[in-house]
């Protein structure tokens, strides 16, 4: 009884209720939360479009787009500056045709299939040896094409 609270069986209730609201403030923090957070944008950024915030509140989307962000930054950081700025571009113009898709989740998940499939292409460039430069210039200018058809084959 040293802070001026009661105590009974030896428990410090003022303490015991600020613990408890603690807790009850944090799980209703977590349930106020969208319900997935992709990790390539902000969920809670004030303009974000609609196939954003459709990827935001679909799981398997976030975690899609979770997935292909992080094979990305770690193609990225294997490059020098010139493909690091050049895989930053194309992920720019794929980021792009995503965000035509609007709230088709079909035509997003096109997207990143490409995308997917783009990734691996540009796995096996940077894993052969020889002409891996101009194998990866390729792949990317290949691949930019290809987002954009299948973006456009998937739009209604």
């Amino acid at each position: 009884m040293r802070d001026g609270s009661r105590q009974v069986n030896g428990r410090n209730w003022k303490r015991t209720w600020r613990l408890a609201s603690a807790a009850i403030a944090v799980g209703l923090a977590t349930l106020a939360a969208p319900a997935a957070g992709a990790a390539s944008f902000d969920c809670n950024a004030r303009e974000i479009s609609e196939a954003r915030l459709l990827i935001c509140g679909d799981i398997e989307l976030s975690r899609t787009d979770d997935r292909v962000a992080r094979r990305l930054r770690g193609l990225e950081k294997r490059q020098g500056l010139g493909l690091y700025l050049s895989l930053r571009y194309w992920n720019a113009r794929a980021n792009d045709a995503r965000d035509e898709c609007l709230r088709d989740r079909a035509c997003i998940l096109a997207v990143y299939r490409a995308q997917s499939l783009a990734l691996d292409r540009l796995q096996a460039c940077l894993d052969s040896g020889a002409r891996r430069r101009s194998c990866l210039r390729a792949a990317l200018t290949n691949e930019e094409t290809a987002a954009k058809n299948s973006a456009g084959r998937a739009a209604p």
